[in-house]
């Protein structure tokens, strides 16, 4: 609901006009219930200033009440009475509507009040008192103490002005604090439906109230038709058009009832007055919270439809057979089927067979008392192949007597969870496999290492060239394409601080992590005997490796050859190193030491030298 700006924020100018017009406004308002006055010149059993006033303190504050004392006491001062009992009156009618609008911004939201039910409510108790009889009291007590009312009236008196009072409240005030906090413009719709409504009541008010039609007994029946347009504004409109509808209906009431008409006649005119406001009144204030009732129901039910409606996750409803009878549009994006089709389908049409002694389960656990079930499921998508996991959070949905009626379920789609903690439990065996070789491949090197190495100087300068050539392996298996190794980036690596004296030649392939460890330990250790003994020894030595792949058998076959060239004539070892049990640890080796220099010629299966990649 739109809020009404407060006096204070206008300027000083309109504040002024507005503290004018409300004064002019109740002014006129009085001298047209005093009018209708005929127990006491001063007491009227319609008073809508009273109803004017409390809407104005509440929708631009209290400091509008200088108006009301104005209005108020020129509106009794031309009427009856003296000086004295109008400025009593006025001090009344001016702390009647002050107190009730401060009590109302206190405990019930002030022009909010409307919005809920128990705001009505509160409303139509404080309408009664304190304000409305501190009025009735003050203006009776001083017209009684000024000699203008006989003491023997004052109870007759006092409750018609209180009675006129609360009426006024109770039918003005609604319909002028919910209009002013109304949204402008109003569209096209809107008025056409309050347009039917008000013709509808006007009928209503005519055939039932007006002075149009001779009053028979059959016709006082007719009053209780008043109750049909209520009831219809407040199921189908809104708070503003059913306090509308009230204030029209009771204006048909008091003008059969002026005319001495209506259901309502009595041999007194002001006991005529009183029967009608109390019968508008008895119909108005339910129907005006049974109206907000509704409209927060609509509103609730609103956000809960919107709520579901975007929500990520399946909402879905079924009967105790497990027939769908609702389901939100995330089932379309998650399983793909539109909602509309899945209506009085059963669940165990796209559930796996295997799982529906589990949903049978689970619905017996919510029978024999669980409050809810949650629990994991497979459910076929639309194209009868893709099976997805979702989460399912479930309750039974019961009516006041606590007897089953259907299922609530929330369900959230898990697949990729559940395939990433799959490839996490797949990635961590990997893991721990690639570290149990790992740590064996180093326990073997260090073994080898020492086993062959004559101190422990070399040893250590031994040791730490292999580790270093195993990691520049590790390397290129974690930092490769799809988790290989560029065979030429590992070669390049390993023979790096000789590159200027280094070939390197052969067609692009990317080998397993497995053969790349291997291997890169193998290139070490021909680079570092070439250092020690070979071509790398001597000034102008170099050397020259070049690989090709074989496809003309029908394995393809790696072949690979280190040469050494421009060095010392080649002689075998007189020891088996780790280097020359590495070359026969991998595929076919072959050997030469010649005048000319080294050579290793090793031919490995494609396949197997690829193995590894992921």
């Amino acid at each position: 609901m739109v809020r009404a700006l407060p006096l204070s924020w206008f300027p000083r100018g309109e504040r002024a006009l507005g503290l004018v017009v409300l004064a002019l406004a109740y002014f006129l308002l009085a001298k047209l219930g005093l009018a209708l006055a005929s127990l006491h010149p001063s007491a009227s059993p319609v008073w809508p200033p009273s109803g004017l006033a409390l809407a104005a303190l509440l929708l631009w504050g209290i400091r509008m009440w200088p108006a009301i004392a104005i209005g108020a006491f020129f509106a009794n001062a031309t009427t009856f009475g003296s000086p004295a009992t109008s400025l009593a009156i006025a001090a009344g009618n001016t702390l009647e509507a002050v107190l009730t609008a401060w009590l109302l911004e206190r405990w019930s939201g002030g022009s909010a009040t409307f919005e809920t039910p128990s705001g009505v409510s509160k409303f139509a108790s404080l309408a009664v008192g304190p304000g409305t009889m501190i009025a009735a009291t003050i203006g009776v007590g001083s017209l009684v103490l000024g000699g203008h009312a006989d003491t023997s009236k004052a109870t007759d008196i006092w409750m018609t002005w209180w009675l006129g009072d609360l009426g006024g409240q109770l039918l003005v005030t609604p319909v002028v604090v919910l209009w002013g906090t109304s949204r402008f413009p109003i569209d096209r719709v809107d008025v056409q439906r309050l347009g039917g409504l008000l013709f509808g009541t006007a009928v209503i008010g005519i055939v039932a109230f007006s002075p149009l039609f001779a009053q028979t007994t059959m016709r006082g029946a007719l009053a209780f038709l008043a109750i049909a347009p209520m009831l219809w504004a407040a199921l189908r409109h809104g708070q503003r058009d059913t306090a509308t509808a009230a204030l029209v209906l009771s204006l048909f009431a008091l003008w059969g009832t002026f005319a001495n008409g209506g259901p309502f006649a009595r041999p007194s005119l002001n006991d005529s007055f009183l029967l009608a406001l109390m019968f508008v009144i008895s119909t108005a204030v339910p129907s005006l919270a049974l109206s907000a009732d509704v409209v927060v129901r609509r509103l609730s039910e609103e956000r809960y439809r919107a709520l579901v409606d975007n929500a990520n996750d399946i909402v879905a409803t079924f009967d105790l057979e497990g027939r769908f009878t609702s389901v939100n549009p995330a089932v379309e994006r998650i399983l793909g089927y539109a909602p509309q089709d899945l209506l009085g389908m059963p669940l165990s049409r796209f559930v796996p067979q295997d799982e529906m002694p589990m949903h049978e389960g689970m619905l017996q656990r919510k029978l024999d008392g669980e409050t809810s079930t949650q629990y994991e499921m497979g459910i076929l998508a639309k194209d009868g192949h893709k099976r997805l996991t979702l989460d399912v959070n479930s309750r039974l949905i019961c009516n006041e007597e606590g007897k089953p009626l259907g299922i609530h379920s929330i369900a959230r789609d898990i697949t990729e969870r559940k395939e990433a903690e799959a490839r996490q439990i797949l990635l961590v065996r990997e893991l721990q496999h690639r570290t149990k070789n790992m740590l064996a491949v180093i326990q073997s090197i260090v073994t080898k290492t020492l086993r062959r190495s004559p101190d422990l100087a070399s040893a250590e300068a031994a040791l730490i060239g292999r580790l270093h050539a195993l990691a520049h392996a590790q390397e290129f298996v974690a930092a490769g394409p799809a988790g290989g190794v560029p065979l030429r980036q590992l070669v390049e690596a390993e023979l790096a601080p000789f590159a200027a004296r280094a070939i390197v030649t052969g067609e692009p392939v990317v080998v397993g992590g497995a053969f790349a460890q291997t291997f890169a330990l193998l290139i070490h250790e021909l680079a570092t005997n070439a250092v020690k003994h070979g071509a790398l020894s001597a000034p102008r030595g170099r050397v020259v490796i070049e690989w090709k792949i074989d496809r003309s058998e029908p394995e393809a076959q790696l072949h690979l050859a280190w040469m050494e060239r421009g060095g010392p004539a080649a002689k075998p070892p007189k020891d088996t190193g780790l280097g020359t049990v590495l070359m026969s640890s991998i595929g076919k080796s072959r050997v030469e030491f010649k005048e000319e220099g080294f050579e290793y010629a090793l031919t490995v299966p494609l396949e197997e030298a690829l193995r590894g990649r992921e």
